[in-house]
């Protein structure tokens, strides 16, 4: 991410600075999925293992889709 910020300073043309951005935004997006994906096979696992209960893995479930929901709306 910073060698991506960092080339969007060096960069005078618009075009591709925009090209870069849109770049820099779509890893963005797909390292928050990979990271919210970890996080709900944690959570299942720690349901399996009976370490948190149904109420509090279906809360934070909700809260994960939402998160993930979000992240399509972001441009």
């Amino acid at each position: 991410m910073s060698e991506y910020r960092h080339q969007l300073e060096v960069f005078n043309d618009l075009v591709e600075a925009q090209a870069l951005a849109f770049q820099m935004g779509l890893l963005a997006r797909r390292l928050w999925l990979k990271a919210l994906r970890a996080q709900r096979l944690e959570l299942y696992k720690l349901s399996r293992h009976h370490q948190i209960g149904d109420d509090v893995l279906r809360e934070v479930l909700g809260e994960l889709d939402l998160s993930e929901a979000n992240l399509g709306l972001v441009k």
